[in-house]
């Protein structure tokens, strides 16, 4: 399993991107400095996670591609166009694809408006109950 911090994924957002928040009410900040990211190889998935809440990536094939993070990661905040960490990316994807499967900022935010309804709704009601128990 690889994991690494959400500084892979995101770059500190401009001023405009700033105001950004997840479902939640989390900001890009909360994410850098609380998230983690990495692959899964014995489920064959992607995962992200903020601690304390957010869970993504934890039953088999979840998330294939590192495209699909991004557009998941989108989707939470609102089909944002993330300021994706495109190195980070890379790196994360390295072992498992190439680069052609990153996604620029407004492609991933294109791509979140795909997800479905009911995936994005049950990973909201775990995040919320997650968070209670904080």
């Amino acid at each position: 399993m690889s994991r690494h911090g959400f500084h892979n994924v995101l770059n500190a957002p401009s001023d405009e991107e700033e105001g950004f928040l997840d479902l939640l009410g989390y900001d890009i900040y909360d994410w850098i400095s609380r998230g983690v990211a990495g692959y899964d190889e014995p489920l064959e998935t992607y995962f992200f996670n903020l601690e304390g809440s957010w869970i993504f990536g934890t039953t088999h094939v979840e998330i294939t591609t590192i495209s699909e993070l991004q557009g998941t990661l989108s989707a939470i905040f609102g089909g944002a166009a993330l300021p994706f960490n495109m190195e980070g990316l890379l790196r994360i994807a390295e072992d498992f694809e190439t680069e052609e499967g990153i996604l620029s900022p407004g492609e991933a935010a294109m791509m979140s408006a795909g997800l479905p309804q009911d995936y994005l709704d049950n990973h909201l009601k775990l995040a919320k109950a997650l968070r209670a128990e904080q």
